[in-house]
């Protein structure tokens, strides 16, 4: 996990100070913690705008993702995979862990559960998931992409599967979403990320980019 100055790449308005010591500023920073004379202090998971329920029926050109957030000593952090490069799908890319909807699923939070455990060895149960981002449609493999917002407690401990994953990323999330910038392609204009030195881009930019949309200040 790389580690840089506590407040390097975050906005300047996302960085809260507590500066005399009376009451504690009750809103969680969205980029990382509050920080006081005594460090930082974390009340949870982040204020976002997320749905109930994804906005796809369970079906077979449906995959379901998981944007996994956590605690960190110096801010919020998430989790990519790095997938392998012989894969005969988006061989290479940044992604998120997930994958397409099996019958035996019955729902996309199952499927983002077991996909999830499949590629990293991550668990968590449906009380974990705070909830859905809007669906993206991927045209290449023509699936919609749900992602699940899910919450936990702590940095998670991975074990990659030797199949898809080539290594998996630990992004600090303030980090990560200023290195945003913008491409055209195809027409129009798509959000990049950068992440140690891997360019994160497709439907994974474009699921960070509507978590970052829907952030509460």
């Amino acid at each position: 996990m790389t580690r840089t100055g506590k407040d390097e790449g975050i906005p300047e308005e996302h960085v809260r100070e507590r500066r005399k010591d009376t009451a504690w500023d009750k809103s969680w920073n969205e980029y990382g913690p509050m920080r006081t004379r005594r460090g930082p202090v974390f009340f949870g998971p982040p204020r976002l705008r997320l749905e109930t329920h994804p906005d796809q029926e369970p079906r077979p050109d449906v995959a379901a993702v998981a944007l996994i957030l956590y605690p960190r000593e110096d801010g919020l952090g998430t989790l990519l995979t790095v997938r392998r490069p012989d894969l005969q799908r988006h061989a290479g890319q940044v992604a998120l862990p997930g994958g397409a909807y099996e019958p035996e699923d019955g729902t996309l939070a199952a499927t983002a559960r077991r996909e999830t455990w499949e590629e990293v060895h991550v668990a968590f149960g449906e009380d974990a998931i705070l909830g859905w981002l809007p669906s993206h449609f991927v045209v290449v493999s023509r699936f919609h992409i749900c992602p699940a917002v899910v919450w936990l407690p702590e940095v998670p401990d991975v074990l990659p599967s030797d199949r898809e994953v080539a290594a998996v990323l630990f992004p600090h999330v303030g980090r990560l979403l200023a290195t945003r910038t913008w491409e055209e392609r195809d027409g129009a204009i798509h959000p990049v990320y950068t992440w140690e030195g891997h360019r994160v881009w497709g439907a994974t930019a474009r699921v960070l980019r509507s978590f970052e949309e829907r952030l509460v200040a």
